[in-house]
């Protein structure tokens, strides 16, 4: 039987800074299932409790303490601890004098397989500073009234290594392998989306039949090879709409679209928005 119940009591003293506010870098966040995130300074009386809640969540702890239990145990969550608590399972926490800590919310099946399934779990001894510094860093940019969208992506992307870092478990050495092979593939194509990439040009940069390279992208990154190419070539589709003022023409040739017809289409499939759209909201001034 469940014996947690829904709580959210946030007194006026405490102070959370969210790091998605507004756009999510779909570069950096969005594809590693980030839902929400921030960095919380609590007071006594902050109260959470989640009976069933959808997503996952990683909590890195940096200071004070607060009271957690769930249905089985009861204890502290402490500085230099990293707390997962995966969807659907339930937990309570309360803080009685203050806590710091920098939090992830993760979508129920995030791509990147983070956090454990079942249980919660907890690793002591974490060395998460650079990720705090980072996050720091992002939110500030982020409430720039000039802020630069290439600053942006480039704090979030140093967010997700650090992520990647933290939270992925360990992987075999053929794993390794295979992983730092498929990231030089996606650094190439990043470099160069204009060139007519297929997925017999890619399993061929990395020595293996079709077949094989299927099942290593879709185990290594949860989408098929055609969806990694166009993610990689929407990605750059923005980050040449917000720094440069290359025509649409221009922008199709070098990311491998055939026109501008054909890009503005997938472009809008992909992001939700029109490439012009997306080009006068990212370059408007925004407070």
């Amino acid at each position: 039987m469940n014996h947690i119940k829904a709580k959210c009591n946030i007194p006026e003293s405490c102070r959370e800074y969210f790091l998605t506010r507004g756009k999510i870098p779909v570069d950096s966040f969005r594809k590693r299932g980030l839902t929400v995130a921030g960095i919380s300074e609590l007071h006594a009386g902050y109260e959470i409790g989640r009976p069933d809640y959808g997503d996952n969540l990683a909590l890195f702890v940096f200071a004070g303490e607060a009271r957690y239990r769930d249905e089985n145990r009861e204890g502290k969550l402490l500085p230099g601890q990293l707390w997962l608590f995966p969807a659907h399972i339930p937990y309570h926490y309360i803080v009685e004098n203050y806590w710091k800590i920098c939090w992830f919310h993760f979508a129920e099946a995030d791509p990147w397989h983070y956090l454990p399934q079942k249980q919660i779990q907890m690793i002591a001894n974490i060395d998460c500073s650079e990720l705090l510094e980072f996050s720091r860093s992002y939110y500030r940019e982020s409430l720039r009234s000039d802020r630069a969208k290439t600053a942006l992506h480039a704090l979030a992307e140093l967010i997700g290594i650090h992520l990647d870092r933290l939270l992925k478990p360990p992987c075999s050495a053929r794993e390794a392998e295979i992983r730092n092979k498929l990231h030089a593939l996606w650094q190439k194509i990043d470099t160069q989306p204009g060139y007519p990439w297929t997925v017999t040009k890619m399993a061929k940069y990395l020595h293996r039949s079709v077949p094989q390279f299927r099942r290593i992208v879709q185990q290594c990154e949860q989408i098929t090879p055609q969806q990694k190419l166009t993610q990689l070539r929407m990605e750059r589709t923005q980050q040449l709409l917000t720094s440069t003022d290359h025509t649409l023409d221009m922008i199709s040739e070098m990311v491998g679209y055939c026109s501008p017809f054909s890009l503005s289409r997938v472009f809008k499939k992909e992001t939700g928005q029109s490439p012009r759209k997306y080009r006068a909201e990212s370059s408007s001034p925004q407070n």
